[in-house]
């Protein structure tokens, strides 16, 4: 028998059966990790099984490599605080999604797992939180090997006046040497760039941005494509707009 405990986000819920559930949980530990919960769905624990709960959670299974069962715990319910904030909700979707189809089972992802956590906590509080689900997009990439490098022009080296990125090599160019190009260029919101300030209106050219490299590496070898939860939140975006 094996077993163990952890922290972790409840990224996604499948129904089995009439009122069981598997459920992926993003874990400190153990990374994206499934478990098997009799009753999940039943009206009395409906609350604690929702995408986006910071949980305790504790596994067992009779081996490491089985799917195990899950025993869990809430710590924050999330999905409740943004229950009145559409635009919130479909963020916090939205980050689960992609966490759940972009992650490897049982390979530990600290970084986007302590991104995740933040980011939740975060959006509770700060105006500023559409840029922070940007980083995350791009932490994301990142943490799969597709990081994009916005510190300095690819053609010139200059670590100034960069506003557009090299569809190409993921690069950030500088306007004088990027301007010729503009059209076959991305945008490169001040937001993702060190020290930049968020405005509303870059906000766009953000999920753009990294919408174009997740596309390009990730969701084009995911049998479901571009996580439908993304999609609503950026055409909500687009309606705020």
């Amino acid at each position: 028998m094996s077993d163990w405990e952890d922290q972790g986000i409840l990224l996604n819920v499948k129904p089995h059966g009439e009122s069981s559930a598997i459920l992926s949980i993003l874990t400190k530990e153990k990374g994206r990790h499934p478990g098997y919960v009799k009753g999940a769905l039943s009206k009395k624990d409906k609350g604690l099984y929702q995408p986006g709960n910071l949980v305790d959670v504790f596994w067992q299974g009779r081996l490491e490599e089985q799917l195990g069962f899950f025993r869990v715990e809430m710590i924050t319910n999330y999905g409740v605080k943004y229950y009145d904030e559409p635009l919130k909700l479909m963020a916090l979707n939205s980050v689960c999604a992609l966490a759940h189809s972009c992650l490897s089972e049982r390979f530990p992802f600290p970084q986007i797992y302590e991104g995740l956590k933040a980011f939740l906590l975060l959006m509770e509080t700060e105006d500023f939180w559409p840029a922070l689900y940007v980083h995350f997009e791009k932490s994301l990439l990142h943490a799969l090997g597709f990081g994009l490098d916005l510190e300095r022009c690819t053609v010139c080296q200059r670590e100034d006046d960069l506003i557009y990125v090299s569809p190409k090599t993921a690069r950030a160019v500088c306007r004088a040497d990027g301007e010729p190009y503009k059209e076959k260029l991305l945008l490169l919101p001040p937001f993702l760039q060190k020290g930049g300030a968020y405005h509303e209106e870059d906000l766009i050219d953000g999920l753009r941005l990294t919408g174009y490299f997740l596309g390009e590496h990730i969701f084009t070898h995911l049998y479901s494509g571009e996580p439908f939860a993304r999609s609503q939140f950026v055409q909500m975006c687009h309606t705020k707009q």
